[in-house]
């Protein structure tokens, strides 16, 4: 129907006379009809939409094969009809039954009133129809609405669940101030965060001319081979040597990879932690930005904490002292110190930390410098960080230590020892990282008789053992193979979080 609120009218009649009379009627309303005198001539006529109202004499409402209720405007109910008969054609009406229509106009009695009447009818209908519309209309807006209401209300349940992970995981990574090391703290949270499938870490050797994936444990920890940088990185690792760490770490563990650059001091990150998510839903959502502070802090704190301890004086006696104090075990203080009340009171065990093994491993490789004072000092720095009872700490070479520890809680303090040394990074003091980062340098862990001669033979006995394997060693000696991957810096296939300043 006419989507207008004017009036446009075509009567379907072949009584000219008759058709005259009607549009007479019409034009008093300002209404000029349009005449069509054959079914055929309508059809073609009212396809358009243009008519609103038609009067249809009911002779006319078939032609040929044409019926005038098949017409697509009759079929649709887009155009409004009133017929027209008369005495003589009153039997035909029943035809119009199953057209719905606004009433008959009988050819005879009061046109005006006739015509009044349906278009009264029509105007209604007409009022109703714009009415509905504009209630489509309304309600196609409140649906709208209603979708994007639900959506929006969905997407903050959602973002609100990322952020329930985010804030679950900072509290983890706050309880993992206890750990270790940053390596340890990372390696147990990827090993709990269902969301993560596979991880790897990076971070500069000590020359930093390489990036070294520290051989970690855990079900998660993905080992990736080293990298030559081909120039030194002093200031944290460079956008070319991350760029090269992320094209190694996608091409070997595909997939959803995020990269979190862990700042320390520097603008340049001191370590790069790649993580493996399993849903693209989780990558985009979540706040890695935020994570990536959160790591940043941990590594700060542990960066801080290792700094700032260290051995202090009443933890560390000569050689001398510690064989004296063994004397004094087995033969007793002499009565001077007995008098002064210098007894001997405290119940005490000697365990000894045997690196022969490290020692050697640097003698071995000549050309290869190795930290010394670093190793020596983080080593005992990170025992202090343990839940290891209060220790003496004892050297007697470079290839022994001893440790004077409370007698108490010996066996937790063994297992305690055994572990630590287990998992140290040892490869991190040595210049070539790569020829011993497979290699098992922990010391072996031994209890020592409280006796200075029973300590004495013990070392002379390790060092005659150690001898005779070198020796064993050396016979079956095969060349060393390097593992390292060199590639060059391309642009970034990976996805970071978001930098940040520091």
């Amino acid at each position: 129907m006419n989507n207008t609120n004017e009036l446009s009218v075509a009567l379907l009649m072949d009584d000219l006379e008759a058709a005259r009379e009607v549009s007479q009627v019409f034009r008093l309303v300002g209404v000029i009809p349009h005449l069509f005198q054959s079914l055929e001539e309508f059809w073609k006529g009212v396809m358009d939409g243009t008519c609103s109202l038609a009067v249809v004499d009911v002779k006319s409402m078939n032609q040929g094969n044409l019926l005038f209720k098949d017409h697509p405007m009759v079929r649709s109910g887009k155009i409004a009809v009133s017929f027209w008969y008369t005495e003589s054609t009153q039997a035909l009406t029943y035809s119009t039954f199953d057209i719905p229509n606004l009433g008959l106009i009988r050819k005879g009695v009061s046109l005006k009133g006739q015509i009044k009447s349906a278009l009264r009818i029509f105007n209604e209908q007409n009022k109703l129809r714009t009415e509905n519309r504009a209630l489509k209309i309304d309600s196609e807006k409140f649906d709208r609405q209603i979708d994007q209401l639900i959506e929006r209300v969905e997407h903050d349940k959602q973002v609100a669940a990322y952020q329930e992970k985010l804030l679950s995981l900072e509290e983890r990574i706050d309880t993992l101030k206890k750990s270790v090391d940053f390596n340890t703290a990372i390696e147990a949270l990827a090993d709990e965060w269902d969301d993560v499938g596979e991880f790897a870490t990076f971070e500069l050797s000590s020359t930093g001319q390489k990036l070294v994936s520290p051989k970690l444990g855990g079900r998660k920890f993905r080992e990736i081979p080293s990298l030559w940088l081909g120039k030194t990185c002093a200031r944290g690792i460079e956008f070319f040597a991350q760029n090269m760490a992320s094209q190694v770490t996608l091409d070997l563990m595909g997939g959803d990879i995020m990269a979190l650059a862990v700042r320390g001091i520097y603008e340049n990150p001191d370590r790069l932690v790649f993580f493996k998510v399993k849903n693209d839903e989780f990558m985009n959502m979540f706040a890695w930005d935020a994570l990536e502070r959160a790591l940043s802090g941990l590594h700060l704190y542990f960066e801080q904490r290792d700094r700032g301890e260290s051995l202090r004086e009443d933890g560390v006696i000569s050689p001398w002292d510690l064989l004296g104090k063994l004397d004094d075990y087995l033969f007793g203080v002499n009565p001077a110190q007995a008098a002064r009340g210098n007894g001997n009171k405290e119940k005490l065990a000697l365990i000894d930390l045997d690196f022969s093994d490290l020692v050697e491993t640097v003698r071995r490789y000549k050309t290869v410098r190795f930290q010394w004072p670093n190793f020596y000092r983080d080593f005992f720095a990170k025992l202090k960080q343990t839940k290891l009872n209060n220790f003496t700490v004892t050297a007697m070479g470079v290839s022994h230590v001893g440790l004077l520890v409370d007698h108490e809680g010996l066996d937790a303090t063994l297992k305690t020892i055994q572990a630590f040394s287990g998992r140290f990074p040892y490869w991190k003091y040595f210049e070539d990282v790569d020829l011993v980062l497979g290699q098992s340098l922990k010391p072996r862990v031994k209890m020592v008789p409280l006796s200075s001669l029973g300590y004495l033979n013990q070392i002379d006995q390790a060092r005659l053992d150690t001898g005779i394997l070198e020796n064993a060693a050396r016979t079956n000696a095969k060349p060393e193979v390097d593992n390292t991957i060199v590639v060059p810096a391309q642009s970034r296939p990976w996805r970071s979080a978001p930098h940040q300043d520091m």
